[in-house]
């Protein structure tokens, strides 16, 4: 639903700093779109888990969880060799150098198991089962996962989204799901067999 292009912070404590820019393929609203909202209110919810979960003891020595939040802006002043026009909503965000992976994606898919699949899971336990924060990508630094765009999956199907798939979009994650020593004493629900059987 975005492009996204590569730019820099002019002005703030971030000046200088590369960041990603992304504007909506189509421009039809004279308000802030609510998809940049939603994104906005994910990106937040995601980055309040990940405090919780790297104050966790068994976190602490290994890699910590980092979700950048975009900041909603309107273009003021378009340049003519661009592709923004004036009004346009846009965000911005720190761009992370260095190898881009997804690492767990919207269907619940993992790239492989540890301690981010283990963030999910505890997403999902932190919040009574209401919630899985799931499409987790970004950069792997040495001492940090640095996160984008995350999307998450909710009780009541769509509430955030159309890819908010809802009770089946969490089963999905724990049918494949391996737990490790930092999630395996949290809640999970009880997956139907029907979905088991579809792994």
């Amino acid at each position: 639903h975005c492009r996204a292009y590569k730019g820099k912070y002019v002005g703030g404590p971030k000046n200088g700093k590369p960041c990603v820019v992304k504007r909506l393929k189509r421009q039809s609203e004279s308000r802030p779109p609510s998809q940049f909202l939603r994104d906005i209110e994910i990106a937040e919810i995601a980055q309040n888990m990940a405090k919780e979960f790297n104050a966790l003891p068994e976190v602490k020595a290994g890699r910590t969880v980092e979700f950048t939040i975009p900041v909603l802006l309107q273009v003021e002043s378009p340049s003519k060799f661009g592709d923004f026009s004036f009004g346009d909503y846009i965000t911005a965000e720190d761009f992370f150098p260095g190898h881009f992976e997804k690492f767990v994606n919207n269907a619940g898919l993992l790239l492989y198991s540890g301690t981010l699949s283990s963030f999910c899971h505890f997403t999902y336990h932190k919040s009574k089962g209401n919630l899985l924060i799931v499409d987790i990508q970004g950069v792997m630094t040495a001492g940090s996962y640095r996160l984008t765009d995350p999307s998450l999956h909710s009780k009541k199907q769509c509430q955030y989204g159309d890819l908010d798939h809802g009770l089946s979009g969490i089963w999905n994650f724990f049918a494949t799901h391996e737990c490790t020593g930092i999630c395996r004493r949290m809640n999970q629900p009880k997956v139907p067999e029907h979905i088991l059987e579809q792994r």
